[in-house]
């Protein structure tokens, strides 16, 4: 299984699935409205806005930026998640990719 970040497709009916069928791709699509599908994206939905958008107000994309960045490293790098077993995602990644699972793409 192969995990990518996720990404909007849009297309006529029957391309996408004609597109994977050649490519020899099986699609695994989330339905609208179940989030137990993904977690992790709604798990992020739900801290994100709530610890970093709505505590700061931002006077420029460039500032927005770099208070974005300063959550994301604190976030990867020095807060332990609980789903994780109390490491930093950081820590997690080595292990879990170790185990020869499904890569996860963290960003450092």
């Amino acid at each position: 299984m192969l995990r990518l970040r996720s990404t909007t497709v849009r297309s006529s009916p029957g391309i996408l699935d004609a597109w994977a069928y050649e490519a020899g791709i099986t699609l695994s699509l989330i339905w609208t409205g179940k989030a137990v599908e993904n977690t992790c994206v709604e798990s992020f939905d739900g801290h994100f806005p709530n610890e970093c958008l709505n505590e700061h107000w931002f006077t420029s994309s460039h500032h927005a930026s770099s208070l974005i960045e300063s959550w994301r490293i604190e976030c990867n790098k020095k807060r332990p998640h609980s789903s994780l077993g109390y490491v930093t995602p950081n820590e997690f990644k080595p292990r879990y990719c170790s185990t020869e699972a499904v890569e996860v793409v963290l960003q450092d």
